[in-house]
């Protein structure tokens, strides 16, 4: 089963052999699939010794879509992306996601595409009284509330049309540190 996925999003380009060179201080190449990793020295990125227990993870540069509305809400075009996924949903691997993602946006001052919206339920939050719509537009707004509080920027972009909404939170280094440190942090599956 696939885990959660993400990207990175550039201001300036980079290429493969720059991928491939900060990867190799922690990761070692899988040896079947090309742009897969194993993790092996978790510190050596500055990431926590328990994200050894992750799977594989696959990166990837690609250029990035919905362009015009990534241009708008940012204020910059970005001319790549690395995408980044993971091959197994456990929550070392969301954990490894994010901390990867941090990892990148610190190393080429990008921004982590969370592709999709941040919506982690707060605990104990309940809405009762309500239809459904309204209590997922309820719920909504508290996450987006909790959200905000959380330090750095965080920027929801539209990747569709008006009629056929399709959002994702975009956050800077310091906002994704701050949602990795978050009792409910959890990546977008």
């Amino acid at each position: 089963m696939a885990g959660p996925t993400a990207g990175v999003l550039l201001r300036d380009p980079i290429d493969e052999q720059t991928l491939d060179r900060l990867m190799s201080l922690a990761f070692l190449p899988s040896g079947t699939w090309s742009g897969d990793w194993y993790i092996e020295d978790p510190a050596a990125l500055g990431m926590p010794a328990e994200l050894a227990q992750a799977g594989a993870v696959g990166v990837g540069l690609r250029q990035p879509s919905g362009l015009p509305a990534l241009t708008e809400a940012l204020g910059f075009t970005p001319p790549l992306e690395i995408a980044v996924w993971m091959w197994c949903n456990q929550d070392v691997d969301h954990r490894m996601l994010g901390y990867l993602c941090l990892a990148f946006a610190i190393q080429y001052d990008g921004l982590v595409d969370f592709y999709g919206r941040i919506n982690t339920p707060p605990s104990g939050f309940v809405v009762t009284g309500m239809n459904e719509r309204q209590r997922r537009a309820e719920l909504d707004s508290e996450i987006a509330r909790r959200v905000r509080r959380l330090p750095g920027r965080l920027y929801l972009v539209n990747y569709g049309s008006r009629t056929n909404p399709r959002y994702s939170h975009i956050g800077d280094a310091v906002f994704t540190e701050g949602w990795l440190r978050h009792p409910r942090f959890r990546m977008i599956k």
